[in-house]
């Protein structure tokens, strides 16, 4: 005669230690609460380096230059780049890109004529120009499309920094926002081969990438050919494309051809590996926690199935089902798991809430991700179920 559904819990649970439970609860909430947290951190930067892609770039770019020393100074040895070099660049495993930087080849002076916002300001510039798709930004509006049209310039966003908080100050003059610079039109002034021709000049636009004031590159190309120097046709810097810039290979490279690039970007290159590294290891200690509890779940039924042996053969001489013994034991530990899962879920989105309420004060524009970690926990928590099912179905199927 089958037993009262009381009478078979008690007999289940006789002698069951609560000391085991609080062991694996603790684990299984420690270990939830890293995977989880951790797979939000993953998606946020995958989020990140697809809405703000020049904050962690998956492909990073350096600027590459000849090193300057004072022996090549005196004896006036050029710093271009041969054609084999550039090659010899293209052709390591680094190098995803290889790109050369156009430079002016002629005398510019930028000026505002009497009656601008800036009147009696001059100064000599130079341009650069590469091909839009390397760019981080390409704002409306940068382009020439004829001889008589606006020369659109993007500059670097740290050269207005260094104007607001450095120049600025000390001359007594007004900082500018981004905004304002933006509505100021200059003239440029090009002279070469005997030949000089104004050209009205528009900032519209920032970079972070490119550390150089650069112009669309039909306007260069056009310009070089009416007033520049057709004598120098080598470029002397280069722009790489590359995965990883922290690559001991690339930094190797460098050192052996005597080439210099911006350091920042190489350090900028070992953070963002160094994190994913670091997300990676903490995804693996988490995944090891759990298991751990799985294994102290599976070895605590193992012994309290065994003490309880003559119990068990005896419900299943009886004709319980063995599904009717392992569900009591799922009910438990299912109950258990998932009021872990939901305060590891509690405690994960407070402590992620709380990280990306920081970051969007640093970083306003940021736009927000998928939250992953209710599904991560779900995912987990059905694992956990299925293989406390076969373990327990194992350690039956051994009493039998």
């Amino acid at each position: 005669m089958p037993l009262p559904s009381k009478a078979l819990w008690r007999v289940l649970f006789y002698r069951y230690r609560i000391w085991q439970w609080l062991v694996v609860s603790t684990a299984s909430f420690l270990g939830f609460c890293m995977l989880m947290l951790t797979a939000q951190v993953q998606q946020d930067y995958r989020t990140i380096t697809q809405t703000s892609p020049t904050l962690f770039d998956s492909d990073q770019y350096l600027s590459i230059s000849k090193r300057v020393n004072t022996l090549r100074s005196l004896r006036g040895e050029p710093t271009f780049f041969e054609t084999e070099e550039i090659e010899g660049l293209r052709a390591q495993p680094f190098a995803e890109e290889v790109v050369t930087f156009l430079p002016s080849e002629f005398k510019m002076v930028a000026f505002s004529p009497n009656g601008s916002q800036f009147p009696g300001f001059a100064s000599d510039i130079f341009f650069e120009a590469l091909p839009s798709q390397y760019l981080d930004v390409v704002p409306e509006g940068f382009a020439w499309p004829n001889a008589d049209s606006l020369v659109p310039v993007i500059i670097p966003r740290n050269y207005l920094a260094l104007y607001n908080f450095g120049f600025a100050p000390s001359q007594g003059m007004p900082q500018v926002s981004e905004n304002a610079v933006q509505q100021f039109t200059f003239q440029l002034r090009l002279r070469g081969r005997g030949q000089v021709q104004d050209y009205p000049c528009k900032i519209v636009g920032f970079t972070d990438r490119i550390q150089t004031l650069l112009v669309p590159h039909a306007f260069l190309l056009a310009a070089n050919a009416q007033y520049g120097n057709s004598n120098r046709n080598m470029p002397s810097r280069l722009l790489l494309k590359t995965k990883d810039a922290s690559s001991p290979a690339l930094v190797e490279y460098l050192e052996q051809e005597n080439l210099q690039t911006n350091q920042d970007q190489l350090q900028l290159g070992k953070v963002s590996k160094i994190m994913q590294a670091a997300t990676g290891a903490v995804v693996a200690v988490a995944a090891l926690i759990i298991l751990l509890s799985l294994l102290v779940f599976g070895f605590s039924m193992q012994v309290h199935l065994q003490r309880n042996r003559e119990q068990l053969h005896t419900l299943l001489l009886m004709g319980y089902a063995k599904s009717s013994i392992i569900m009591p034991y799922l009910l438990v530990s299912g109950t258990i798991f998932l009021v872990v899962m939901l305060a590891s879920l509690g405690l994960a989105q407070s402590l992620h809430s709380q990280a990306w309420a920081q970051l969007d004060l640093i970083l306003p524009d940021l736009e927000p991700s998928t939250n992953i970690m209710t599904w991560v926990g779900l995912s987990i928590f059905g694992i956990i179920l299925l293989t406390q099912y076969l373990l327990l179905g194992r350690a039956l199927k051994k009493l039998q």
